[in-house]
């Protein structure tokens, strides 16, 4: 008897390792053939500026890029294999945030909870802002569990633990500015819980070392006249488009589907579960980012990413769901992931580009691309203005060997990059045809091949060459 318990711990122990396991290995393969989408290739025109800020987030997840870029160059894998190894580290740090918060049982749902999300995938996959952000705030939630477990032990945590809590929660902050709303909730919490911490030396020597961090963005932000601080603060003062109940309706099925219906639901349920001083922690930390995001719809529409840093701390809460139910999260985890990973490289439901935002964002640049490298240009070298940044970076990405094509856009953010070269040519401008607008330039579609058929995904109009100031994407 007590060999087959050694035999089933044994077991439940190695499972979670194997799920992590197999989560980086089936992300890591999905990241080299999977194409790049314009904007991970904004990204990586940032990585070849490398500053303090840019015009719309802050700096890491160009350094983040370049790391990856000067192990396996500039292709898919290079750019996203530093996202792809942080999310799979995140989930061992959640692992071990949450036993120190509950029991081993909470400690292995939560890799279970996470890997079989949507979510979870979709930030190891393609790498965004969110990707670093959830890395730096994961291994800030592990320094935060251990110093709440410490200190609800009536016992003095080390000031190290503070000094290194503090760095890893002002990297997130470098990462994107909404991570700042789980560092207010840990601040809310400990405000709530316990007050004294807040006159502690270790508590001042952890805020010091946070607001040094992060003073050289700051900087950067008051010299470029607010920089991304005010285009992402201007989204609060911009009213959106739309009915308030629509915002509402998207902003809850859009994450109920992110992190699949069952596992959202276990999200509600903890909030009702008997309260102890690990879930009070949880819950006051979640607040401020749920008032924002609850909020916001009255005022404009929520973005599917904009929660994104909220969900570990919400996924570490949803273990606390009774453990006869959490098979059914897992379970049906598992077949949303999958049939997303169909989806995404089989295309086995047909769909409109217009409601397959997989194929629309991903798919038919590279051959877009070589046609509009064909085309004949005056004097030999085309010059190409895209006044959508993510369109022109992903033809930029594309088009980085080209002797004789060049592109550009007219974008004001792109001159923020100290590489970005401005100069006025002579440009042919390029933008997305809208369905109902009639060709009156050159049209030039994009197709994705599907067996021996072309399934067009979308077209452009390529006006006639004028002179233009443009600012020139970096791809060197």
């Amino acid at each position: 008897m007590l060999c087959k318990n050694k035999q089933v711990k044994i077991r439940a122990l190695y499972l979670p390792y194997c799920c992590i396991f197999a989560f980086f290995i089936v992300n890591l393969l999905s990241s080299f053939i999977f194409p790049l989408v314009p904007d991970e290739a904004y990204y990586w025109t940032w990585s070849k500026s490398i500053q303090f800020g840019y015009s719309d987030h802050p700096p890491i997840i160009a350094y983040w890029i370049k790391a990856g870029t000067l192990l396996f160059g500039d292709n898919p894998l290079g750019i996203r294999f530093l996202g792809t190894l942080s999310i799979t580290l995140s989930i061992l740090f959640l692992w071990k945030a949450t036993e120190n918060l509950f029991d081993k049982s909470s400690a292995y749902s939560v890799v279970y909870l996470f890997s079989f999300t949507i979510f979870g995938n979709v930030v190891a996959l393609i790498i965004t802002p969110d990707t670093p952000a959830i890395f730096f705030l994961s291994a800030a939630f592990l320094i935060t569990s251990k110093i709440f477990k410490i200190e609800n032990q009536n016992r003095e945590s080390p000031i190290f633990l503070w000094i290194l809590g503090s760095l890893l929660f002002a990297l997130s902050f470098l990462s994107k500015y909404t991570a700042s709303f789980p560092i207010f909730g840990i601040l809310f919490s400990i405000l709530l819980m316990k007050r004294s911490l807040l006159f502690t030396r270790r508590f001042s020597v952890g805020s010091f070392c946070f607001f040094v961090i992060i003073m050289p963005n700051i900087a950067w932000n008051l010299i470029h006249h607010g920089g991304a601080v005010v285009k992402q603060g201007n989204r609060l003062f911009v009213v959106g488009e739309g009915n308030v109940l629509h915002h509402y309706v998207e902003l809850l099925l859009g994450q109920a589907g992110l992190v699949t219906p069952i596992i959202f639901l276990f999200v509600f349920i903890a909030f009702f579960q008997r309260k102890t001083q690990a879930t009070l922690f949880l819950i006051y930390s979640s607040i401020p980012s749920l008032l924002f995001f609850s909020l916001y719809p009255l005022h404009g529409r929520v973005q599917a990413n904009w929660p994104f840093s909220s969900w570990p701390i919400l996924l570490i809460l949803a273990t606390q769901t009774p453990i006869k139910i959490r098979i059914y999260g897992y379970l049906s985890g598992i077949i949303c992931v999958a049939l997303v990973y169909f989806q995404a490289f089989f295309h086995v439901i047909p769909l409109d580009a217009h409601y397959d935002p997989i194929l629309r964002q991903a798919e038919g640049w590279k051959s877009f691309s070589s046609s509009l490298e064909k085309l004949e240009y005056t004097g030999g070298r085309g010059m190409i203005e895209a006044p959508d940044y993510a369109l022109g970076a992903i033809l930029a990405y594309q088009l980085r060997n080209s002797k004789h094509v060049f592109v550009g856009s007219s974008d004001p953010k792109l001159q923020m990059l100290s590489k970005a070269k401005t100069i006025v040519i002579k440009a042919q401008s390029i933008q997305e045809m809208r369905k109902d607008e009639t060709a009156k330039n050159e049209k030039i579609c994009r197709f994705y091949r599907i067996g021996a058929r072309q399934k067009e995904v979308r077209c452009y109009l390529l006006k006639k060459a004028e002179y233009k100031k443009i600012s020139l994407f970096p791809v060197k």
